[in-house]
């Protein structure tokens, strides 16, 4: 008897009888132990070691109750995601696509095309933490069930009535659990040997399972990572390390993610590990979430000891809209928003460019962070604000810079690349480059560094000693700026800094590149969606006026 026998239910069978069987965990007699709490406490009374677990104190009960079956959904949802927040078995993700509305009876018509015999399907409502999910359970009578080989198990597949893609799969993930038993057992996958009830419970809970999902119109299926304690599981061969070898072998032939988990045992059995290794992906989709179900294990643990299901569809965020200006008539409303209705945004993108004329600024301006703690003249003068009717009105700001110049045909790219990276350190705020066609009829660069007044003649030092340069031109330049700050908010991918260009009733959004291309690279999508998510999520800010800061 291989590994795989024990992982299926965790408990031997010394004598024919009829029982559920249950995937989950370590065997039914032993719970998983919470780190720090292995032995008992002096004032805890140990239960004999055939006793029934009692769940931990701050679990409470779990109720079992009989099962009333969802609605089945006219709804195709064609993304499935696995959350395995508490592991995953063959049996609890069967029991999670019942709780989200897979038909019992489709079920039963579906495994009734698998020449198998001596077994029910037992399927009931449990509660635990308040939630309420699925446990389903195989009932077999072992008397009638024969020695079974991994052979026998795919003619049977084989000759089977089952649609092509369940039966594909099935013999597939099959194949992926005998890999793994004959790599630990340094055989051949062929001599893989599953026992009488091993074999039925696998059958099943695998078969089921790719039932559900070609009934329910599933063609993409993502899970989370997976949860792996320490510790050990008794096992036919004796006590073996916690996740069983099998598990873990399975794992690392897709390079599965796993997290660590505070108890000990085992939370994925190898045919939940099978399942999802030739199924699913790895990643958490974008989606848009339908229906959701739990599927119930049987050991008590301190959380829902359940997998959880998410089904939908494909979501990639679409461009953003624009809110309409903001009126004179209306700021005294905006100042007041509890007084009238929330605003609506709609409309179309105005450019196709990475930034966002966004309304209304005066709910955008509780912190503003100013470039350079510059401030307006005194007195004021109309283009700061101070009176004046024309473009930008009080949302510009006047002050002076020193442009630095100079002229140079025979530094190298390297040198200048440097010198520009310099000059940004030392507190520039621009530099730029220039194509010149200078005397001799060579080809030339402009360098211009814009600088604070303050700094001009450090920067003006810093080019001469890095460049080819005899001599530079600093020139005093009056300039006008618009009022800015920088916003995070949150998208699909991630934190996302947004800068904000605020001029008259209108407030305009700029992500900031480095953000975006991160993430873009992270996710594996395209810059520009990271960029329409960006802005969506700044339109957002923009039309409620929130403020993260």
């Amino acid at each position: 008897m291989s590994e795989m026998d024990e992982h299926g239910h965790g408990h031997p069978h010394p004598e024919p009888r009829r029982q559920p069987h249950d995937h989950p965990h370590p065997r039914e007699n032993q719970a998983p132990q919470v780190p720090g709490h292995a032995e008992p406490h002096p004032h805890e009374q140990q239960p004999p070691a055939d006793a029934a677990p009692s769940a931990p104190a701050s679990a409470g009960r779990s109720i079992l109750s009989s099962w009333t079956p969802r609605a089945p959904s006219e709804l195709r949802t064609p993304l499935l995601y696995v959350d395995c927040f508490s592991g995953v078995a063959g049996d609890m993700l069967l029991g999670a696509q019942l709780d989200a509305g897979l038909s019992l009876d489709v079920l039963r018509e579906g495994l009734a095309a698998l020449d198998l015999s001596g077994y029910e399907l037992s399927v009931a409502t449990k509660q635990s933490f308040g939630v309420s999910g699925t446990k389903f359970d195989v009932l077999i009578d072992e008397r009638v069930q024969p020695s079974r080989g991994l052979g026998d198990i795919l003619a049977m597949l084989e000759r089977s009535a089952l649609p092509a893609w369940v039966r594909t799969k099935a013999v597939a993930v099959f194949w992926r659990l005998a890999r793994a038993e004959a790599r630990i057992h340094n055989t051949t996958p062929e001599q893989i040997h599953f026992h009488e009830v091993g074999a039925v419970d696998s059958l099943v809970d695998i078969v089921g399972n790719l039932i559900g999902l070609h009934t329910l119109g599933i063609r993409e299926v993502y899970a989370s990572s997976l949860p792996l304690p320490g510790g050990t599981v008794r096992m036919e061969h004796g006590l073996l390390p916690a996740p069983p070898p099998a598990t873990l072998e399975i794992l690392a032939g897709v390079a599965a993610p796993t997290r660590p988990a505070p108890v000990l045992g085992e939370l994925v059995t190898p045919t939940g590990a099978a399942l999802l290794a030739e199924l699913a992906t790895f990643e958490q989709p974008m989606m848009r979430v339908r229906r959701v179900g739990y599927g119930y294990g049987t050991k008590e643990l301190p959380w829902p000891n359940c997998v959880r299901i998410w089904l939908g569809e494909r979501w990639t965020p679409g461009p953003p809209r624009l809110s309409p200006p903001v009126r004179a008539a209306e700021r005294t409303a905006l100042a007041h928003p509890e007084e009238v209705a929330p605003p609506t945004s709609q409309g179309n993108l105005a450019a196709s460019g990475p930034s966002r004329n966004l309304t209304p600024p005066a709910r955008l301006s509780g912190a503003e962070s100013w470039e350079g703690q510059m401030s307006c003249a005194d007195p004021p003068s109309p283009a700061c604000g101070g009176g004046g009717r024309g473009v930008g009105g009080d949302s510009l700001v006047a002050d002076e810079v020193t442009v630095i110049e100079a002229n140079l045909d025979d530094s190298t790219p390297e040198q200048l690349g440097y010198a520009m990276e310099l000059l940004l350190a030392a507190g520039a705020l621009d530099v730029s480059f220039t194509a010149l066609q200078m005397k001799k009829h060579r080809p030339g660069v402009l360098l211009a560094a814009i600088a604070r007044p303050e700094q001009a003649r450090e920067l003006a030092g810093l080019i001469l000693r890095e460049t080819s340069t005899f001599g530079v031109r600093m020139t005093r330049a009056e300039r006008l700026i618009v009022r800015r700050r920088v916003e995070t908010v949150l998208t699909p991918y991630g934190e996302v800094r947004v800068k904000l260009k605020l001029l008259d009733e209108r407030a305009t959004a700029s992500p900031e590149y480095e953000d975006c291309s991160a993430l873009a690279r992270q996710h594996g999508v395209p810059l520009a969606d990271v960029y329409r998510a960006a802005l969506q999520a700044a339109d957002i800010l923009g039309a409620r006026g929130d403020s993260p800061a």
